[in-house]
């Protein structure tokens, strides 16, 4: 089922429109910090062979800016749906990371 939410490049993200529409639920734009998430739920759950984990980690190796980490201009956080959200700049620098190694080196 979760990977059913894949996008065709390889990423997850899901807007804010899910807290309106349950449609919207697990669907959106790519980000770096959903498909961390995800790929680490993945990889916590022993499933890094997994269809589309490999499709997640090129996701995250190609939106990698070098200079930048990532960048993800999304809004992860909420405070109350529908009046107040949070971004979290420190996210898309963190996650990702944490994500990937937990790919590259199993516990």
């Amino acid at each position: 089922m979760l990977m059913s939410f894949q996008n065709p490049d390889g990423g997850f993200g899901e807007s804010t429109l899910s807290y309106l529409d349950d449609g919207h639920r697990g669907r959106g734009t790519s980000t770096p910090t959903q498909t961390a998430w995800v790929l680490e739920f993945l990889c916590e759950m022993g499933l890094r062979d997994a269809h589309g984990v490999s499709k997640a980690v090129n996701y995250l190796l190609e939106t990698w800016s070098g200079s930048e980490s990532w960048r993800d201009d999304s809004v992860v956080g909420t405070g109350h749906p529908g009046i107040l959200y949070v971004e979290y700049p420190v996210y898309p620098k963190v996650f990702p990371v944490m994500a990937l190694a937990n790919y590259l080196n199993p516990r």
